[in-house]
């Protein structure tokens, strides 16, 4: 949506500005990116299932530090990982709720749009997160 309504080039909320929205979308989301979420996968799934090495980020790195995975450095891998996976889990959540701030207020015009109704959001958003989990 925000690049149909402000694309890089050319004039906002055309077909061309679609087309390119489109395409600037499947280059951030399209098959390379899935790639690599899926080499990762595979790497993990190698070293847990061949090697019997815990599913995180550290037994990635068996071949190049051996055992010392399971020492300062392997903690700190993992400790990096999840903070990367937090802050883009958070960035993500962040940007969602105004879209679905926006899309509750088109629906239903009573729901303002602002900070509480997307902090609401958030909420319900993280306990449905924390009871799949469950």
């Amino acid at each position: 949506v925000l690049h149909y309504a402000s694309p890089p080039q050319g004039a906002a909320e055309t077909v061309d500005a679609a087309r390119q929205a489109m395409q600037i979308a499947f280059f951030h989301w399209g098959f390379h990116i899935w790639g690599i979420y899926g080499l990762v996968g595979l790497v993990l799934a190698y070293f847990a299932f061949r090697h019997g090495l815990p599913l995180s980020m550290r037994s990635a790195l068996y071949p190049l530090i051996g055992e010392r995975i399971h020492g300062p450095i392997g903690h700190a891998v993992d400790v990096i990982a999840i903070l990367g996976t937090l802050f883009g889990i958070a960035t993500t959540l962040g940007l969602s709720v105004t879209q679905i701030n926006a899309g509750l207020n088109y629906l239903w015009p009573s729901i303002p749009v602002g900070t509480p109704v997307q902090v609401i959001a958030i909420a319900v958003i993280t306990a449905l997160a924390l009871i799949s989990v469950l």
